[in-house]
């Protein structure tokens, strides 16, 4: 905890008090609004599996929660006060340098409902860009009683990134992502991580986006829905919000608001993610009840049911999107994709695979004309689509009709949203080559631990590298002690052999006297045993003393090739032959 030991107290930072302690082995932070309480990394991960075991005991997900035009929207230009259902709250801006400013949340229509269901079922933690003041503030609207989301807030200053979410789930879930759920109404803040339930933006007032959005990702042509213009507001605010004096019996007079101002919100989204949710959750301890290992990951359930979607069909595109965009980089071509369709280029008409759908945006095309004529294919605007994607479910086709009214230019996929889907095309290709790279490194660094034994070398211990030394000594000593076992006394007529040799002026006195104890000279034994092969002794048929003098003075001059003791040893044996 900022330095310090949790548990004694103890300056990690000082190097004198903790000699043996490195703070770098204390960098997860497992508490999301406690940033400053970090532990190791072993410790992180039992603290993980401890949750995990806790949240699959219990038949339980994580759902990490989106604030900002997921469950709430908020504005800080001015609103009447009497708006019904619109929270406002005073709190320092970074927009106004700090200062205090007044902000106005309205929360989506069945929030409340949504998170009471959810709780059964899922653990839900809140992710938001808004800085913490603002967090903690909206958690508390939204839960008073912290029954919901207790203290798993992590904002904007407990973030390890300012543009993305991803970096923080490591340290959330060290165990890793099997159990978790993401809601959000972006997927590029979360690297388009496939755990992600895409939600539609809420937006209720006109004109305000995002007011958390990451500063370096505009939002372009996303602020055109709304109900409430704030460019309007000031007449409408001063008419609504007129006050009524009313004289008590006490002659005070006492100020009355008129009656609430209730807006017609016609959102209904969160009864559809909360179907979707608990589909997931029953999909996913279905297959978790199969006790199969490893546990189901929840990215492959998210994947599999949004799936089965439009499984079946097979869509063509009319005006869409642009011919200079790839269609596989286009939002329209990826979530057809990614809810199991098939997509064409060109309408098919015949064959095992004909066209079922035409996606178009406008009247009057090629592909339009086909396909009424055909009258096997549905006609239908991009809406039905993007319906499709938003509440996973195969939507009527007769809701979304291509007519007059709905033949516009302005049903083309906008820019912003080919944009994102460029990124996220960019995004899932860096993804797959890094996962590459990891395996390829990963199979690289086992192949060197089998085949190289200085790598596996190197992996033992001081104890063991000492006990193999050990081992290699007692076998030396103990060759050395067979050796000596092995030799014979030496008889006396060797042993007059050996004066007559080291009587010779070459070898020193001392090493005659050393001889005299019955035993080969020194270095005798070990060089006779190494170097003579076991095979028969050779015979020398005419040799006397005088050549074995010459001899022996003849290899005088050779000391830097062998010793004076093999050149005694190779006397010594030749005259017992010869005697």
């Amino acid at each position: 905890m900022k330095g310090l030991c949790a548990d004694c107290g103890i300056d990690l930072l000082n190097s004198s008090d903790n000699p043996t302690t490195s703070t770098e082995t204390a960098t997860v932070c497992m508490v999301n609004s406690i940033p400053e309480l970090k532990v190791s990394q072993n410790r992180a991960e039992i603290l993980g599996r401890k949750d995990e075991k806790r949240l699959l005991k219990n038949r339980q997900l994580v759902l990490l929660v989106d604030l900002d035009q997921t469950l709430i929207h908020t504005t800080n230009d001015d609103v009447p006060r009497n708006l019904k259902d619109v929270q406002h709250f005073e709190l320092p801006s970074r927009q106004a340098g700090g200062k205090m400013q007044w902000f106005h949340s309205k929360f989506r229509p069945g929030t409340e409902h949504f998170l009471e269901n959810m709780s059964a079922k899922y653990e839900m933690h809140i992710a938001t860009f808004g800085v913490r003041r603002y967090a903690h503030t909206i958690a508390n609207l939204l839960d008073p009683e912290s029954k919901y989301f207790s203290h798993r807030i992590l904002s904007r200053d407990e973030c390890l990134s300012q543009n993305a979410k991803t970096a923080n789930l490591s340290a959330l879930f060290p165990c890793g992502d099997s159990l978790v759920v993401i809601i959000d109404d972006r997927e590029d803040v979360w690297s388009f991580n496939k755990n992600v339930v895409k939600v539609p933006a809420y937006r209720f007032f006109l004109g305000t986006a995002d007011i958390n959005a990451p500063v370096h990702v505009p939002r372009e042509g996303e602020v055109e829905q709304g109900y409430l213009d704030p460019s309007k507001q000031s007449t409408r605010s001063e008419r609504i919000t007129k006050v009524k004096k009313v004289i008590n019996k006490d002659g005070k007079t006492t100020e009355v608001e008129e009656d609430m101002i209730e807006w017609e919100d016609k959102d209904d989204y969160l009864s559809h993610l909360e179907d979707i949710l608990h589909r997931i959750h029953k999909r996913y301890y279905d297959q978790y009840n199969l006790k199969n290992d490893p546990i189901p990951l929840t990215k492959n359930i998210v994947q599999s049911i949004r799936a089965e979607t439009l499984r079946g069909t097979r869509i063509c595109f009319s005006g869409v999107f642009s011919r200079c965009v790839k269609p596989g980089l286009s939002y329209a071509y990826q979530s057809a994709v990614s809810l199991g369709s098939v997509v064409h280029n060109d309408i098919i008409l015949h064959g095992d695979e004909p066209t079922t759908h035409l996606v178009a945006s406008k009247l009057g095309t090629k592909k339009v004309s086909d396909a009424m004529k055909s009258g096997k294919i549905k006609t239908v605007n991009p809406n039905w689509l993007y319906q499709c994607a938003d509440r996973w479910q195969h939507c009527d086709e007769e809701l979304f009709p291509l007519n007059e009214q709905t033949s516009s230019d302005a049903n083309r996929e906008n820019l912003e949203a080919t944009r994102l889907a460029k990124k996220k095309a960019e995004t899932i290709k860096q993804q797959i080559e890094e996962e590459k790279k990891k395996e390829a490194e990963r199979k690289r660094k086992e192949s060197e631990s089998k085949t190289d034994p200085i790598f596996n070398l190197c992996k033992l211990s001081k104890q063991e590298l000492s006990n193999m030394d050990k081992e290699v000594d007692d076998l030396i000593d103990g060759a050395s002690s067979s050796e000596s076992d092995d030799e014979e006394a030496p008889t006396p007529e060797e042993i007059e052999l050996k004066r007559k040799v080291l009587s010779s002026p070459s070898v020193t006195d001392s090493s005659s006297d050393e001889s005299l104890s019955g035993e080969y000279p020194k270095g005798w034994k070990r060089k006779i045993k190494l170097r003579r092969p076991k095979c028969k002794k050779p015979r020398y048929d005419n040799i006397d003393e005088s050549s074995s003098d010459s001899m022996l003075s003849d290899n005088t001059d050779k000391e830097d090739e062998e010793s004076e003791e093999e050149l005694g040893a190779k006397m010594a044996r030749a005259l017992l032959e010869n005697s």
